[in-house]
């Protein structure tokens, strides 16, 4: 099954599995997402859309079709593909100056991420200096 159904009530679930009369799957999980996915609120059908409006592109398509499962389980794995992607480009460009503007151009999750792991490589060099 897909473990994050345990944060759906049994009428949520019973409405996203039941099938809906043929409805496709991403408009039977869509009202639940939150509730299995943090700060996802919804899913278009190349990007994820936070709670707060920040945009991740997927980097692919969300596939069209009525299996639920199969729909969450791409949904679980093109997020976690697209962040892992967004902490690779910016720990390629390093923090400049204004760091404002460097962190309102990428992901939240992906450059807050970032930051940490230069701070965690300095201290690294630091004491590996003295």
């Amino acid at each position: 099954a897909f473990p994050r159904f345990y944060f759906v009530g049994d009428d949520d679930l019973l409405g996203m599995l039941g099938g809906g009369g043929g409805a496709p799957a991403a408009s039977r999980a869509a009202p639940h997402l939150a509730k299995m996915f943090a700060a996802i609120s919804s899913v278009d059908t190349s990007s994820l859309v936070a709670s707060d409006g920040e945009v991740l592109p997927l980097g692919q398509s969300v596939p069209d079709g009525t299996d639920a499962i199969a729909y969450l389980k791409f949904v679980d794995r093109a997020a976690k593909a697209a962040v892992s992607d967004a902490l690779k480009r910016a720990l390629l460009v390093p923090a400049p100056e204004d760091l404002g503007a460097w962190l309102s151009a990428r992901p939240a999750q992906a450059a807050i991420l970032a930051v940490q792991c230069d701070w965690a490589a300095s201290v690294d060099e630091a004491l590996d200096s003295n």
